[in-house]
C-alpha cells in the first residue's frame, strides 16, 4: 500500500482563511471556519492528484492507496474540512487535527510514505527525519490537469530521487567535470535521494494496475548521463513511462506537454517554471538548498 500524508492546505484552497490566521490568529481562523463551515473548500494543489490516487483503489478490495489528511487546525475548524471531504466525495476517513502543534510524530505514527504541505519548515523537518516531504506551490490560473483517469507524477533526478552526489560535482567543479565524473562511474549506481521509497512504492501499486499510473523521470541531465540513471532506476525494479532529459531546457513547457498530475524538483528555478504549467513542489534536499527557500514562491 502507498501511504500518504496531505495538509489542509495542500488539500483544499485555504489561502483566504490562511490570511486571517496570519493577520489575526488562531481564534479568527477558528470563527471564520464556523461561520463557513456549510460552504465547501475548493481545490487546492495536490487536490486532483489525491482523487486520482484514491480512484485507484477497487470497492471490495484492499486498497492500494491510503490518505490521510493531517492539519494544524483545531478539531473545531476541521468541521468544514471534513464536510468539504464529504461533499468533493473524497474517501478519506483518516483526519488528524493538532491544534498548532507539531505534524512530526502523528506522521510517524501514521507510518506515511510521502508528505505534501503547504508550510515549507514542516516540510525541511519531515525530511530531515527521513520521510519524503515537499512543499507544494498554489497553482497558477493558466495551470490544466489532465481530465482522464491515468495517474501521472514526474520526478527530479539529483537530490529528489537520488543522492545529489553528482550535484555536487557539478556545483563545485562544472559541467565538463559532471560528465566526465558520470561517465566514469555509468556503471555504478546513483546513491537513494529521499524519494527513492516513494518511487518504488508507485512501482509496485504500478505493477499492479498497469497504464492507470505513469511514473516519469523529467532531468536536467543531457543525454549524454543517461546510463547511471536508467540503470539506476532499472535495479531498483522501477519501469519508467517517460523519460525527459531536458539538457537545461526549461522544464514547464515539457510537464505541460506530459499533463502530469506532480512535479517534484529540488531546485526552486525549476519550480518557477513548472508552476505555470502542472501542479509541483518544491524539495528542499541536498546541495542546492543550503539556503532558506525564496520565500514568494513558497509561502
Amino acid at each position: 500500500m502507498f501511504r500518504i500524508a496531505v495538509s489542509a492546505r495542500a488539500l483544499f484552497d485555504l489561502e483566504s482563511a490562511h490570511e486571517i490566521f496570519v493577520r489575526k490568529g488562531a481564534a479568527a481562523f477558528d470563527e471564520y471556519m464556523r461561520r463557513t463551515e456549510g460552504e465547501a473548500l475548493p481545490a487546492g494543489p495536490a487536490f486532483g492528484l489525491v482523487r486520482k490516487l484514491l480512484g485507484l483503489n477497487v470497492p471490495g478490495r484492499p486498497p492500494l492507496v491510503d490518505v490521510a489528511l493531517v492539519s494544524r487546525s483545531s478539531p473545531q475548524a476541521g468541521t468544514r474540512l471534513m464536510r468539504s471531504l464529504r461533499h468533493h466525495r473524497l474517501g478519506i476517513e483518516r483526519c488528524v487535527f493538532t491544534q498548532g502543534r507539531s505534524r512530526q510524530a502523528m506522521l510517524q505514527a501514521l507510518d506515511v510514505r510521502l508528505f505534501l504541505s503547504r508550510h515549507a519548515e514542516d516540510v525541511r523537518l519531515a525530511l530531515s527525519r527521513g520521510l519524503a516531504a515537499a512543499t507544494l506551490v498554489m497553482p497558477s490560473a493558466s495551470v490544466r490537469t489532465s481530465q482522464d483517469a491515468t495517474v501521472r507524477i514526474a520526478f527530479d533526478g539529483d537530490a529528489v530521487l537520488f543522492s545529489d552526489e553528482a550535484e555536487l560535482v557539478n556545483r563545485r567543479h562544472g559541467v565538463e567535470a559532471f560528465v566526465a565524473f558520470e561517465l566514469r562511474n555509468a556503471h555504478r549506481p546513483l546513491g537513494a535521494g529521499p524519494f527513492r521509497p516513494v518511487i518504488a512504492d508507485l512501482a509496485r501499486v504500478q505493477k499492479l494496475v498497469g497504464d492507470r499510473l505513469a511514473i516519469a523521470l523529467v532531468t536536467a541531465r543531457g543525454a549524454t548521463c543517461h546510463e547511471r540513471v536508467t540503470r539506476t532506476l532499472h535495479g531498483w525494479g522501477v519501469r519508467l513511462d517517460e523519460a525527459v532529459f531536458c539538457c537545461g531546457a526549461p522544464k514547464g513547457p515539457i510537464l505541460g506537454a506530459m499533463e502530469v498530475d506532480l512535479f517534484l524538483d529540488d531546485g526552486l528555478p525549476n519550480i518557477e517554471s513548472a508552476a505555470r504549467f502542472v501542479p509541483c513542489g518544491h524539495v528542499p534536499y541536498g546541495a542546492g538548498n543550503a539556503l532558506p527557500p525564496a520565500p514568494a514562491l513558497l509561502q
